[in-house]
């Protein structure tokens, strides 16, 4: 595998999908807008894939700079860049 783009999130919107830490790849197809939540830590929606193609999580979250969990440092299904 050649080097990892970094995260991307207007690519990341457009179709292109992610890497994530754990080895998966995910699409993230929508950001909550500010107005329609109190909290916005985790704005970014998306889908987690097997490796297969298969659907392995069709609603997850992310903070927008691509963290799955806030409060742990590192964690399987954060993006790391772009496939």
């Amino acid at each position: 595998m050649g080097r990892l783009k970094p995260f991307d999130l207007d690519k990341a919107l457009n179709g292109e999908p992610v890497q994530l830490r754990g080895g998966k790849h995910a699409y993230v197809y929508a950001v909550i807008p500010n107005q329609f939540t109190k909290d916005t830590t985790y704005s970014l929606i998306g889908a987690v894939l097997y490796e297969n193609g298969k659907i392995y999580n069709n609603m997850t979250t992310w903070t927008k700079n691509g963290n799955y969990l806030s409060d742990v440092e590192i964690d399987s299904l954060d993006i790391i860049g772009m496939q």
